[in-house]
């Protein structure tokens, strides 16, 4: 659990900083992780 909260973590600051769009879901009246995205994340955080 703590290791998908931080790359979720991960993704949403990503997203705060460089505000691309396509990181997130913007379908619903919050922003969500697509499950793509969250495995992108994890795959990035594990080879640094």
């Amino acid at each position: 659990m703590t290791t998908g909260f931080g790359v979720s973590q991960f993704i949403d600051g990503s997203y705060a900083i460089t505000d691309m769009e396509w990181i997130m879901d913007m379908g619903g009246d919050d922003p969500a992780l697509s499950m793509a995205e969250l495995i992108a994340g994890l795959v990035v955080i594990m080879g640094l």
